[in-house]
C-alpha cells in the first residue's frame, strides 16, 4: 500500500485533530494547483457543508455520492443537449462529400524541373 496513506491512515486512527490539519493542508495545496482555484474553493466549501451536515461518517458518504450524481447528470443532460443541437444543424446544413469539388475548379499549373 500506499507509505503516505498508510501514514495519514494511523494519523486518523491516533489523533484526529492533527490529521483534520493535515487533510485541510493538503486540500488546499490541491486546489491552488487548479486552473480556477476560486471555484474550487467554491466545490469544496459544498463539499465541507454536506459533510458537516451528516450525522454520522456513513451519511456524509452517501450525501457526498448524491451531490456526486446530481453534477453527473447535470453533465449529462448539458452533453445531450449539445447532441440534439448538433443533429439539428446537420439537418439544416446539407454536407458536402470530401471528394466533390463543390462546384469549384481550379487549374492545375505544373511546376518545371531543371
Amino acid at each position: 500500500m500506499d507509505p503516505e496513506f498508510d501514514r495519514l491512515k494511523e494519523l486518523a486512527r491516533s489523533s484526529p485533530g492533527e490529521f483534520e490539519k493535515e487533510r485541510i493542508a493538503l486540500i488546499n495545496e490541491l486546489i491552488q494547483l487548479h486552473q480556477n482555484a476560486t471555484r474550487a474553493h467554491g466545490e469544496q466549501w459544498r463539499i465541507d457543508m454536506e459533510t458537516i451536515k451528516a450525522k454520522t461518517p456513513l451519511g456524509a458518504c452517501v450525501r457526498l455520492s448524491s451531490l456526486m450524481w446530481k453534477e453527473f447528470y447535470k453533465l449529462e443532460d448539458e452533453l445531450q443537449q449539445l447532441i440534439r443541437e448538433v443533429e439539428t444543424v446537420k439537418k439544416v446544413v446539407p454536407e458536402i462529400p470530401a471528394n466533390t469539388p463543390a462546384g469549384k475548379t481550379a487549374t492545375i499549373i505544373p511546376f518545371k524541373r531543371e
